[in-house]
């Protein structure tokens, strides 16, 4: 089994400040998507209305 080396970093949104994790293969970025936990809080889920 392979694992994609991960990396986070946070990003500015109309929403406010997400966590972005970044998948990466062999030195480069391979998928990026945004931490589950930060879209299941009520703090954007009452903002955005989710």
């Amino acid at each position: 089994m392979h694992r994609l080396e991960r990396s986070f970093f946070k990003v500015h949104t109309q929403w406010g400040k997400m966590t972005i994790k970044r998948g990466i293969h062999e030195g480069l970025p391979r998928q990026q998507s945004p931490e589950y936990e930060n879209c299941r809080t009520e703090q954007y889920t009452a903002q955005t209305g989710v």
